[in-house]
């Protein structure tokens, strides 16, 4: 069996651990298998990927793929970031919508205007929030 080092958790930052062959009972038969398994040793976050479901790999390349899995902090960090474009790209449709680049002021903005520029804002301020948590879990 190969050396298995899983980073920390990305929900709370504890140890994790990786188990190469975790028992399990299936279901509905009730037959004893095993599993590939890494888990946090705090916040119970957990990754299985069952023999059963992949009887084509060996119990290393089935940890291997796990191990991969569960270290991959990319990919969520790739999907906050197009969450947070998104928003910002609605905060600009908003802006241009109503044109309130002319004036910081909403109190200066047309009365039929107030309602997309303000929107636009707290589309442009939750886009900046999603960002700032990306920085704080990096």
């Amino acid at each position: 069996m190969q050396e298995v080092n899983p980073n920390p958790c990305r929900f709370c930052g504890h140890a994790a651990e990786a188990d190469h062959r975790q028992g399990y009972c299936m279901y509905p038969s009730g037959k004893m298998d095993h599993q590939a398994a890494i888990y946090c040793t705090s916040c119970n976050a957990t990754m299985t990927l069952c023999r059963a479901d992949t009887p084509e790999m060996d119990d290393d390349e089935r940890m291997a793929t796990l191990l991969e899995q569960w270290n991959r902090s990319d990919a969520r960090n790739q999907a906050i970031e197009e969450a947070a474009s998104y928003l910002s790209s609605l905060s600009t449709a908003y802006y241009e919508r109503c044109d309130s680049r002319r004036t910081d002021n909403f109190a200066e903005i047309m009365e039929g205007e107030k309602e997309d520029a303000v929107t636009g804002h707290c589309f442009a301020q939750a886009a900046a929030a999603i960002r700032a948590l990306k920085e704080k879990t990096e």
